[in-house]
């Protein structure tokens, strides 16, 4: 069950009606999350409930997609703790602490496996 969906033009001028994913709901916000499936075109937010036909390969990987964008910018926002330290530690000369490269490091690899499946998703 789908609370929101978004009405947009494509870039061939046709109407678009597509169901927000309630964790990209959750994660980004109802507006956000529309405007990133909008592709940053004008959209239009539709309230439910309703429920929405089987998604087809095309809106699966869009969704995906965005759910992998919303995934790195929270991996990027959970590494600026960790950076911050390292740095500071790096300016007063000391060396950083190994639990601050490793979360680096572990947020880095994620970061990195997110970034391939993207790829693989095209636009």
């Amino acid at each position: 069950m789908y609370m929101y969906a978004v009405k947009y033009a494509d870039s061939d001028g046709g109407l678009v009606v597509a169901a927000l994913a309630p964790e990209a709901v959750e994660l980004l916000g109802v507006e956000a999350a529309a405007a990133r499936v909008a592709g940053g075109a004008a959209h239009e937010i539709v309230s439910g409930p309703f429920t929405a036909p089987e998604p087809g390969p095309g809106e699966l990987a869009a969704a995906r997609r965005a759910q992998v964008l919303a995934e790195l910018t929270a991996l990027d926002a959970a590494s600026a703790r960790p950076l911050r330290a390292v740095l500071a530690a790096q300016t007063a000369g000391q060396p950083p602490a190994a639990e601050d490269v490793a979360r680096l490091a572990e947020l880095e690899s994620q970061a990195q496996a997110l970034r391939v499946e993207l790829a693989g998703l095209g636009e």
